[in-house]
């Protein structure tokens, strides 16, 4: 369970990867991606403190705010290891596809 855990959750995409991605988004976008990114970094620290629950609410908050920006396969990534980790599999599941 831990190694899954470590090896899915901190899924990200390299700082200049996403600096291009920012770059490439108007005002308000650029704003709503910050906002998810967020909710992601308190996602990833409630994961290290193993408070799944409360990280895939994180992650689930930065789904909600940008559901298909360039950085969105990561936050399903990382709720899907948050869900792993809960020993919700079915759920797991439909993040990782």
């Amino acid at each position: 369970e831990g190694t899954l855990v470590a090896a899915s959750v901190f899924a990200d995409i390299d700082t200049a990867e996403k600096e291009e991605a920012a770059k490439a988004l108007d005002e308000a976008q650029r704003k709503d991606f910050e906002d998810a990114e967020r909710f992601k970094a308190w996602g990833n620290a409630a994961m290290q403190k193993k408070k799944y629950e409360k990280a895939k609410s994180y992650y689930t908050k930065a789904l909600e705010i940008v559901p298909a920006g360039p950085t969105s396969h990561v936050y399903f990534s990382n709720r899907a290891a948050a869900l792993l980790s809960m020993r919700n599999f079915n759920e797991a599941v439909w993040d990782a596809e």
